[in-house]
Parts: C-alpha cells; sequence; structure tokens
C-alpha cells in the first residue's frame, strides 16, 4: 500500500537513507521537510511485514518492525508549477522490485493532482540505476552539474532531470 508519509514513519526513513546513502538526510531534516505544506510525501508499506533492511545495517533507535514495514519512500516539495524531487529510497532487499518506480508514479500522480507541471532532480552521473529508473518514469536529462556531489573518492557530476508531470511515462 502507498500511504502519505507521515511523522511515525521518519525514523525508519532516517535508517533506510543512513544505509543507503552517503550523506543521508537525517531524521530531524526529514521532519523539517514533513513538516513543509509543500511537502509531498509517499511510503509504500510491505504486507509481508519481512524486514526490507538486513538486521545489521538498522539503526539500534529503531525497532525492526519499522523499518520492515517500508519498502520505498519518496519525499518533493513543490513550489507553484514545479517541483523537487529531496529524496527516494529503497529498502536494499526491496531494490529493482518495482517498490521506487510505484512510489515515484504515485509522487509524479500527486503532484499533477496538484497542479504541478514538471518535477525536477539531480542524481549522480554514475548511478547508473537509478538513471535508468527515472528515464524509464518520464525524466529527461536537463543538463550535467560537474563536480555536484562531494564523496570520499572525489568529486562526482550530476545529471538534472526534469519529468513533465502532465505527460509522464506509461
Amino acid at each position: 500500500d502507498i500511504l502519505p508519509l507521515s511523522p511515525v514513519h521518519l525514523a525508519a526513513i532516517a535508517a533506510l537513507e543512513a544505509a543507503l546513502f552517503e550523506h543521508p538526510t537525517s531524521a530531524a531534516m526529514l521532519a523539517r521537510f514533513h513538516a513543509n505544506p509543500a511537502c509531498a510525501g509517499f511510503v509504500l508499506i510491505r504486507k509481508d511485514q519481512t524486514p526490507c533492511i538486513p538486521s545489521d545495517q538498522m539503526s539500534d533507535a529503531v525497532p525492526d518492525a519499522e523499518l520492515g514495514d517500508i519498502a520505498a519512500y519518496v519525499l518533493a516539495l513543490n513550489s507553484g508549477l514545479s517541483a523537487d524531487l529531496v529524496t527516494i529510497g529503497t529498502a536494499p532487499s526491496c531494490q529493482r522490485r518495482g517498490c521506487g518506480r510505484a512510489v515515484l508514479d504515485y509522487l509524479v500522480g500527486a503532484l499533477r493532482d496538484r497542479g504541478v507541471q514538471e518535477l525536477m532532480l539531480e542524481v549522480a552521473l554514475d548511478n547508473v540505476a537509478a538513471r535508468r529508473l527515472y528515464t524509464a518514469a518520464g525524466f529527461t536529462t536537463v543538463a550535467v552539474r560537474p563536480g555536484y556531489y562531494r564523496r570520499a573518492g572525489g568529486p562526482v557530476d550530476a545529471v538534472a532531470m526534469r519529468c513533465d508531470t502532465r505527460h509522464p511515462a506509461p
């Protein structure tokens, strides 16, 4: 089931962020985004209740059941006719099973219903799986930003992408 993001989801999303990203969005930052009236956020809840993240990658502060419920999540901030993707993630054991695409498609539809005409995002050039996901969802490349991401191995370019929410991919 895809549900609107609620405060009860924030700690689990922060734990998933920590497992997925070198520079994760913190629980405090997620709470600030969620409190913003311009935030559109959704979670895909697993029905089988099997944890999507290995127990050795879970935060001690977050109960296993909380993490096990969320297969994927997405947050965006909209401002008028445009929105920016803040974060999207899929639990490791749920990847490549359509969960990320499901929440992304749901977000695009929800933004369209709010009158938003475009969704923008940046993705690391070397994140091939994410770029494939975005392209399949109807995003097109609009720019490359050299050295946008700072990583331990050195800077990585970002690909700026745009989706016309009025004409999403099938």
